[in-house]
Order: C-alpha cells, then sequence, then structure tokens
C-alpha cells in the first residue's frame, strides 16, 4: 500500500479492513473504488480473509494479535524490571541496616 501516495484513499481501505459486518466494508470498498479504482482493484486482488475483519469470524490474526501480544510483553517487561529494582532497595536498605554509622564515619 506504499506505493499509493493517497491518505484517503489509505482511510477507506483502513476502514473497509476493520469492519465487522459486510454492509459496512462493502460501503468503503464502494467509496474507495469511487475514490481511487487502481486503489480498488489492488486490494481486491487479495484474498479478502487475509485483510478483512468481516471474513475472519470475529477472530483477527495478524497484526492486531501481535499489536496486543507487544504491549503486553512490555508492560511484563516493565513489571520485571520494576520487581528487580524493588529488591535492589531493600537489599541496600538492609545492608545499610547492618552496618552502624560509626563505621561511616572519618577520624581526623
Amino acid at each position: 500500500m506504499s506505493r499509493f501516495r493517497n491518505t484517503r484513499g489509505k482511510e477507506l481501505m483502513t476502514n473497509a479492513a476493520y469492519n465487522a459486518s459486510v454492509k459496512g466494508a462493502e460501503h468503503y470498498l464502494e467509496a474507495l473504488e469511487a475514490h481511487s479504482p487502481d486503489m480498488h482493484a489492488w486490494a481486491l486482488s487479495f484474498r479478502r480473509d487475509l485483510w478483512m475483519k468481516y471474513v475472519d469470524e470475529g477472530r483477527r490474526w495478524g497484526h492486531m494479535t501481535t499489536n496486543l501480544s507487544e504491549c503486553i510483553n512490555s508492560v511484563l517487561k516493565g513489571t520485571r524490571r520494576a520487581a528487580a529494582n524493588l529488591q535492589r532497595v531493600a537489599v541496600t536498605r538492609d545492608a545499610q541496616s547492618l552496618v552502624s554509622p560509626a563505621q561511616h564515619r572519618r577520624t581526623p
């Protein structure tokens, strides 16, 4: 789709792809055909089950699932780092409490 420099056409194709109903997807495809027949022909050269949501029976595979997985993984990585930081802080506090303040003073 990067070969088309048509913002409105890309919006129409995205709306057609994400629409969960046949009627809605067909509406956007008709608008795309009126706006850019070349882009419409290019879009229909692919099997609909590869890129249109209404065809996949409510499931969505591909980039939507990937994006969701990446989002969850980034949250989990953040919590893993937070747990490691909390553990380091706790160990540092315990170590500091074991050392008496007199050992930290310098003698002149």
